[in-house]
């Protein structure tokens, strides 16, 4: 956070541009239920603040994570009306 008149250094980030047209959802899926996913897929996403929209899978992380036992997939969703937030929680149905 800056100050009107703080001083900066070269090369010091002091703002982020974000283009939320489209946006990524990361879920966790379980070991169980990846095998069932291929890129392409239509997801649900749900929040109470947007409701339910499609997304689509854009990918599968091929390694599964050693503790939770779950994949990584990206989902890519149409973000036209600009409800959806960097850093909100969802819940994804596929």
């Amino acid at each position: 956070k800056f100050n009107s008149g703080a001083g900066v250094e070269a090369a010091m980030p002091i703002f982020a541009i974000s283009n939320l047209s489209t946006v990524y959802v990361i879920a966790n899926v379980p070991e169980a239920n990846v095998g069932k996913l291929f890129v392409g897929a239509i997801a649900e996403i749900t929040s109470p603040s947007i409701g339910t929209i499609n997304g689509r899978v854009g990918y599968i992380d091929p390694r599964l994570d050693e503790t939770s036992r779950t994949a990584r997939v990206r989902l890519e969703v149409p973000n036209t009306n600009g409800k959806l937030r960097a850093g909100m929680f969802t819940e994804v149905g596929f």
